[in-house]
């Protein structure tokens, strides 16, 4: 029963691997954010307007 929990660390992804991922999607989220709440302040004219 003990090999059920056994963890092989080879299999994983690499600490820094993982805070590149967690950073991109930081970076992400926040170019999300950024976009609509500026897009939201923009005078009507101005928003995205699909054609």
């Amino acid at each position: 029963m003990t090999t059920l929990f056994r963890i092989d660390w080879k299999s994983l992804m690499a600490l820094d691997r993982w805070i590149a991922l967690i950073f991109l999607l930081i970076c992400l989220v926040y170019g999300y954010i950024a976009f609509f709440s500026m897009d939201a302040a923009l005078p009507p004219f101005m928003k995205r307007n699909p054609i």
